[in-house]
């Protein structure tokens, strides 16, 4: 009868459980660091897409003064006109055939 006893004590306090825990709190300390890197990147694109457009009205201005009002507005129908018109006819082409 005293055999039993202790067994069941070597079992109850066993060195598995203590070293399981650290391991769960080392694991989630990592991941915080990961979750917070990517919420940066996001925003930035968005601030990337909004910088293009900027430029386009800066060079508008330029020509405005390099070659007058009457050259920059020709240039910029042509230029615009063309492109979507072209772009609009050749995709419908495209999609007809």
């Amino acid at each position: 009868m005293s055999p039993p006893p202790p067994p069941p004590s070597v079992h109850k306090s066993p060195p598995p459980p203590p070293p399981k825990k650290p391991c769960m709190e080392k694991s989630p300390s990592p991941p915080p660091p990961v979750y917070k890197s990517p919420p940066p990147p996001p925003p930035k694109k968005p601030y990337k897409s909004k910088s293009p457009p900027s430029p386009p009205p800066i060079c508008r201005m330029q020509k405005n003064l390099n070659g007058g009002p009457e050259a920059e507005m020709v240039l910029l129908g042509d230029k615009m006109e063309p492109t979507e018109m072209g772009l609009l006819e050749k995709r419908d082409k495209g999609k007809t055939f």
